[in-house]
């Protein structure tokens, strides 16, 4: 409940009775007398409303005066009334807010059962332990294979492992084909910012991700030279190296012309030991064919040929199996509980039809939003599914509207709001401290000069929208004015609270002051009287005394 709400229930006050109940009463519950009494509260109510979305923004407009410009947004979800509008219209930078409508419209779109599947099949013929032929696996974009989020990072390795010890083949004649029909490669970090793209954040997506697309490199040098480990998800890959001892540290890799190892090139600072560094993969599906096939020989499975990519063909041949990604809800929990590009990312991509993925765009997620929302293509304008493009752009009232839509419908409800983590507590958010009285589910965005925060609050029972996004102001102050502004929607700010309880105070002292003043003051007239009674008493007992004498 709102701070101006609550101050409508205090002292025990019954709430109002709906329409309905008050169409059955009588005498002076009837609607003729109801209905003035009803205004009477309105008007009432307005200038407390008008006061909490004053004390909502004042932390807003504080920020904006440093420069920048600040958004906040608020609606009742019980209500649908909107409680605070500010700057809803203006276009601001999402950052990871964006993972917001790319979430919501893929599990919109696919469901929050829905699984990628990936087929294995068999093209040839076996004899005894030999196949002769190739072991076909067909890509899905299945953003999971893997990742460094899941507790089992080598299942599919060890689901071919059992399917193919089940038909007795422990050697191919071939090796390892990876197909990707209608996963082509996208445009990678077309609307990305140079620096972003050798961060293991920007990683670019593919239609066969693997690991979330970075590699685990571990980096030792001596005077002698310098040396590496190279895993991807759990597996050591093969790997070697042309790096130079110098004053700095820059390494990249690629894999070799043959296709059966990673070559590493570039400067190594000596005495290093073990130094632990994140590598984008500059092309995924190659090293995902490469870990496949180094992964089954490690346990015990041979193949005469180097792993393959094919864009073109989908065998239909001998099924081995099928392997299936995590269900579509915990993808979606994943993507906004670590706020995962590369999750994001393959998300979208997903969305869009074969002929716009080699494009990069979301296509799919902003159709989606504008057939069932209407929205125009200004107020949601995105460059990628993860909101690291610095140029993407969205006016917060899409976002809002966006966030009413997925708590409105009954199948996404549930599954969203488990996506975000809880503010104090989880993921991306746990810094966040509200008053413990306030339960806020909310994505977080950040980006060099952009802060943002959306999703949901809880309330004593009742749920709230919010979208707050701050641009051009620095992080940490944009951080606590979204903290300071999620406290004062629901409870005055610090100072008013010490001013109302010290007014108080200075009333109840003032008030004992009068009592003890009246108190002092029939004490002293009651004293009179007395002693004026006490002489009376004397002078009488006097005179008696005198006439017995």
């Amino acid at each position: 409940m709102l701070y101006y709400e609550r101050l409508l229930h205090t002292d025990g006050a019954a709430s109002l009775p709906s329409a309905r109940a008050q169409t059955r009463t009588h005498g002076l519950s009837s609607p003729i007398i109801m209905r003035p009494l009803l205004t009477l509260l309105l008007l009432c109510a307005l200038p407390l409303a008008a006061h909490v979305r004053h004390e909502g923004l004042r932390t807003a407009k504080q920020l904006e005066q440093r420069g920048g410009a600040v958004c906040v947004l608020v609606r009742d979800l019980e209500t649908d009334s909107l409680l605070i509008d500010w700057r809803s219209r203006q276009d601001f930078c999402p950052a990871s807010l964006t993972k917001i409508p790319t979430t919501a419209a893929f599990l919109a779109l696919r469901g929050a059962n829905y699984r990628f599947r990936m087929p294995l099949l068999l093209d040839g013929v076996q004899q005894g332990e030999t196949f002769q032929g190739r072991l076909i696996v067909q890509a899905s974009g299945d953003p999971s294979l893997g990742s460094h989020y899941v507790p089992e990072r080598t299942r599919l390795l060890q689901q071919l492992d059992g399917l193919l010890r089940q038909r007795g083949i422990r050697h191919f004649t071939g090796g390892i084909q990876l197909q990707l029909r209608d996963l082509p490669e996208p445009a990678y970090g077309v609307h990305w910012l140079e620096e972003d793209l050798d961060s293991y954040y920007g990683a670019p997506v593919s239609g066969c991700n693997i690991g979330d697309n970075y590699a685990d490199l571990y980096l030792s040098s001596d005077s002698e030279g310098a040396a590496a480990d190279y895993d991807l998800a759990s597996v050591s890959l093969p790997s070697s190296s042309g790096l130079e001892l110098s004053s700095r540290t820059s390494v990249s890799s690629h894999i070799s012309p043959a296709g059966d190892s990673v070559y590493l090139s570039g400067q190594i600072r000596p005495g290093l030991m073990r130094r632990y560094q994140r590598m984008p993969l500059s092309s995924p599906a190659h090293y995902a064919a490469l870990w496949l096939s180094e992964g089954l020989q490690q346990r015990g499975i041979s193949f005469g040929e180097a792993p393959r990519l094919d864009y073109d063909r989908q065998t239909v041949g001998d099924t081995l199996g099928v392997y299936e990604s995590l269900p579509a809800d915990t993808l979606v929990r994943i993507t906004n509980f670590r706020s995962a590009n590369v999750y994001a990312e393959a998300l979208a991509y997903h969305l869009n039809s074969p002929e716009e993925r080699p494009e990069g765009l979301p296509k799919g997620v902003l159709r989606y939003w504008k057939d069932r929302l209407k929205l125009d293509r200004r107020s949601l304008d995105l460059r990628d599914g993860s909101g690291l493009s610095r140029s993407g752009r969205l006016q917060p009232q899409a976002l809002e509207q966006i966030l009413r839509c997925v708590w409105q419908d009954s199948t996404l409800r549930e599954p969203f709001l488990y996506s975000l983590p809880r503010a104090g507590y989880e993921g991306s958010v746990r810094s966040l401290t509200l008053r413990p009285e306030i339960t806020a589910q909310v994505k977080s965005g950040s980006l060099r000069g952009v802060r943002g925060y959306a999703g949901y609050l809880e309330h004593e029972g009742r749920w709230y929208s919010i979208v707050y996004i701050a641009n051009g102001i620095g992080a940490e102050a944009a951080r606590q004015g979204f903290i300071q502004t999620a406290n004062e929607l629901f409870y005055p700010p610090a100072s008013e609270g010490l001013r109302h309880k010290a007014g108080e105070q200075a009333t109840s002292a003032k008030a004992g002051g009068k009592k003890a003043h009246s108190s002092s003051a029939k004490a002293t007239k009651s004293k009179a009287a007395k002693a004026k009674s006490t002489k009376a008493a004397s002078s009488k007992a006097s005179r008696k005394g005198k006439g017995k004498r």
